[in-house]
């Protein structure tokens, strides 16, 4: 599904990159650009500073999410369960450039191109998970990802997390680390607590009760 970061793809499967730089298709030269952080698990921030738009964060990650572009159809789809009015997504465009992230829209493919390079903690975390490297992952993991969002893309993806992560610590047979993952979900996701619960073997499970 579009929007939702597939199963075992490395970051670099979708165009991002971690210099700083973009190709200018035109030129085919590296255009320097400054980068945002954003934070998005447990917490919503752009480069250290609080957000309070969750649909602001949705659109950047509807294009981070989807190689960093995106058809406006898609968005309106994605975003406004289709329906919205033509000023929707500009619009949504515009507060993003406010936030410090620059998108363009190509008009010939109807399509949103981020140009602002982006790092996304939640993109991050799988990554990790991927590589098998469990511990950054848990540092990363702040909580759900954006837990006021209920566009269904956000929700599957947020799902696909906690279930990862779970999967992830139980499986590297690490009792404390599956202790500190059910520590951080019962700050955040109970449903992480509950999948620990589940699957730890009982010699583990004092922790839990």
């Amino acid at each position: 599904m579009q929007g939702v970061l597939p199963s075992g793809v490395a970051l670099n499967e979708f165009g991002l990159r971690r210099d700083g730089m973009r190709v200018d298709r035109e030129a085919g030269e590296p255009v320097a650009r400054s980068g945002c952080r954003l934070v998005v698990l447990g917490d919503q921030l752009v480069n250290g500073m609080r957000v309070t738009s969750t649909r602001t964060l949705e659109f950047v990650l509807a294009l981070v999410f989807n190689g960093g572009e995106s058809r406006a159809s898609s968005l309106v789809g994605n975003l406004c369960s289709g329906q919205a009015s033509k000023s929707a997504i500009p619009t949504l465009a515009y507060r993003a450039r406010q936030l410090g992230i620059d998108t363009e829209f190509i008009s010939f493919r109807t399509s949103y191109h981020l140009v602002t390079e982006v790092t996304v903690d939640a993109v991050e975390l799988l990554e990790a998970l991927h590589i098998g490297d469990v511990h950054t992952a848990l540092r990363l993991y702040g909580g759900p990802l954006l837990v006021n969002s209920h566009t269904r893309a956000i929700i599957e993806t947020r799902a696909r997390i906690d279930r990862e992560l779970t999967e992830a610590a139980i499986a590297s047979g690490d009792d404390a680390l599956a202790r500190q993952v059910a520590w951080k979900a019962g700050n955040s996701e109970r449903g992480l607590v509950h999948g620990l619960s589940e699957r730890v073997p009982a010699r583990t499970r004092s922790w839990s009760s």
